[in-house]
């Protein structure tokens, strides 16, 4: 699976198929990497949010989340129409950005179970 970005305004989440990462923007580009704040580990630390994080990212992560998922498997056009439907539902300007091959080390990829990936996003945000 290739790794992705879904951002709005406020924050981005990296996705790959074993590691999910909410950041905070603090630069105007979208596809630069270095241009996001890392809030939080991967799923299986124990700090899944940051307490910096405000609510609107909370919910539009929980929003997405709740709807990512099911799409993980499928190819990168399909992803970019449904998020622009994503979008429209949420009422927001979502991105969704394909990251190339090099990606620094602390998005670590990994290959993983997806299905186990699915439910452990949904465990974890049922928490918040």
């Amino acid at each position: 699976m290739q790794d992705y970005i879904i951002s709005n305004e406020y924050c981005a989440i990296y996705l790959n198929n074993k590691l999910s990462h909410i950041v905070e923007k603090k630069g105007m580009y979208e596809d630069n990497i270095d241009n996001f704040n890392i809030h939080h580990k991967n799923f299986g630390g124990k700090n899944i949010l940051h307490s910096t994080l405000d609510n609107k990212i909370i919910k539009f992560a929980k929003d997405v989340f709740n709807k990512i998922p099911k799409w993980i498997k499928e190819d990168p056009f399909i992803i970019y129409e449904r998020i622009d439907i994503l979008s429209n539902k949420l009422n927001m300007n979502l991105y969704l950005l394909e990251i190339e091959a090099f990606v620094p080390d602390i998005f670590l990829r990994e290959s993983g179970n997806i299905n186990k990936y699915c439910k452990l996003i949904k465990k974890l945000f049922k928490k918040i």
